[in-house]
């Protein structure tokens, strides 16, 4: 499929090896993942509202399962101006998803990880407000909880990444590199973050010991 818009789906959007197609204005709850974009690519979802209701589908007390909007193997989407509340994973890319745009979005908590980027290169990281995510599980092995990370791993890396611009509130953290190769301390000068926030190099976990948290 290519050139094509989706309104109203009346359930969730899976784009599979497919192209230039935009979703705009979608509403998505209560279910394992909102807007799935696997293979193909060039396409835009906005002004979507994935989330916010009242059924526990995951046993963590989330609303969306799994992925609210979930790109892998998919380049050049643009991610723009939705909202993203109480997923268990917010906004993620991955698998080489390389440029792509997260821009102006809206993800809020109860949430493990905001936005989630891994092993995609040039991927922009602009405007978008991430609030109240992570420390949600209480596991000990689920104690990698972030809003943002930069992951090295799985045989692919994350490069050119760019995070500007972004508003930070409440997450426990807000800020994890998995890479340990990302200039947090520019990262912090270049967003918003609550007064008294800083970098530290110990972060509870090992496999992501580096974060930006407000103390």
């Amino acid at each position: 499929e290519e050139d094509e818009d989706i309104v109203d789906p009346g359930g969730p959007v899976f784009l599979i090896d497919s192209t230039n197609i935009t979703v705009d204005g979608v509403g998505v709850e209560s279910t394992e993942t909102g807007v799935l974009i696997a293979g193909g690519g060039d396409h835009t979802v906005k002004n979507c509202e994935i989330g916010g209701g009242e059924k526990e589908v995951h046993e963590g007390g989330y609303n969306i399962g799994w992925r609210g909007i979930f790109a892998v193997d998919s380049e050049n989407n643009t991610i723009e101006n939705n909202e993203v509340l109480n997923a268990r994973s917010g906004i993620e890319v991955r698998g080489g998803s390389d440029s792509n745009k997260i821009i102006d979005n809206l993800v809020e908590g109860p949430t493990r990880q905001g936005i989630n980027v891994r092993e995609s290169d040039d991927v922009d990281v602009i405007g978008n407000t991430i609030r109240d995510c992570g420390g949600i599980d209480g596991d000990e092995e689920d104690t990698g909880l972030f809003a943002v990370v930069d992951w090295t791993g799985g045989g692919m890396s994350v490069e050119g990444l760019t995070v500007e611009d972004n508003t930070f509130e409440g997450n426990d953290p807000h800020v994890r590199d998995g890479s340990g190769e990302t200039d947090l301390e520019a990262l912090l000068e270049d967003n918003n973050f609550p007064e008294g926030s800083e970098v530290v190099d110990d972060y509870d976990n090992g496999w992501a010991p580096n974060a930006i948290v407000t103390n």
